[in-house]
C-alpha cells in the first residue's frame, strides 16, 4: 500500500497514497453517518452516528498529524470529540442550530453521557483499525524490500558459488 524510505517511514509518494486512502474513507464515513441518520430507524442509530462521528474526527486527526501512533490519534479524537460534546452544556449549539440547522451535525445540540462512551468506541476501533492497517502494509512493503535484497544476494551468491565451481572443475 505505501512504499518505506530509508527509515521506514512512508515515501512522499507514499504519504500522499496515503492522505488519499484516508480522505476517501473519511468521505465513506460522512456518507455512512448521513444514512445512519437520515434511513436508519431504531434506538441503535443514534450510538452508531456517534461512533462514526468519533471515526470522522480521527480521520481528521490523523490527516492534521499523520505519522502518529495509532492510539495518540484515537486519544486525541476522543479529547476532541470530549469537548465539543461539553460544549453542548453551554446551550451555544442548540442556539445555532435553530438558526443554521446543518450545524446540528458537527456540534449537536444536547449533552449525553452516552455518547461520551459511542466516541471512546469509535475511535477505540478507528485506532486499532489503523494500527492493522499500517502493520500489514508497513509488513508488506519491507517483504517486498527485503525480497529485492534476497533475490540480488542470491544471484551474487549463485555467480560466486559457480565461479568456484568452474575453478575447481578446470583445476581437476
Amino acid at each position: 500500500m505505501s512504499e518505506l524510505d530509508a527509515t521506514g517511514s512512508p515515501s512522499a509518494r507514499g504519504a500522499k497514497s496515503v492522505r488519499l486512502a484516508i480522505g476517501v474513507v473519511a468521505l465513506t464515513t460522512v456518507a455512512l453517518g448521513l444514512g445512519v441518520r437520515w434511513f436508519g430507524d431504531g434506538a441503535w442509530t443514534g450510538p452508531v452516528g456517534d461512533a462514526l462521528y468519533a471515526v470522522l474526527i480521527y480521520l481528521l486527526v490523523s490527516l492534521a498529524i499523520p505519522r502518529r501512533s495509532p492510539m495518540l490519534v484515537a486519544g486525541i479524537a476522543v479529547v476532541i470529540c470530549a469537548l465539543v460534546e461539553l460544549f453542548q452544556l453551554s446551550g451555544l449549539p442548540l442556539q445555532w442550530a435553530e438558526t443554521w440547522p446543518p450545524i446540528r451535525l458537527v456540534l449537536g445540540t444536547t449533552f449525553g453521557w452516552s455518547d461520551l462512551l459511542a466516541y471512546v468506541l469509535g475511535c477505540v476501533v478507528a485506532g486499532v483499525v489503523a494500527g492493522v492497517v499500517s502493520s500489514v502494509a508497513v509488513g508488506a512493503a519491507r517483504r517486498a524490500t527485503v525480497g529485492v535484497a534476497v533475490g540480488s544476494a542470491r544471484r551474487t551468491t549463485d555467480r560466486r558459488v559457480d565461479a568456484g565451481l568452474k575453478r575447481t572443475a578446470d583445476s581437476g
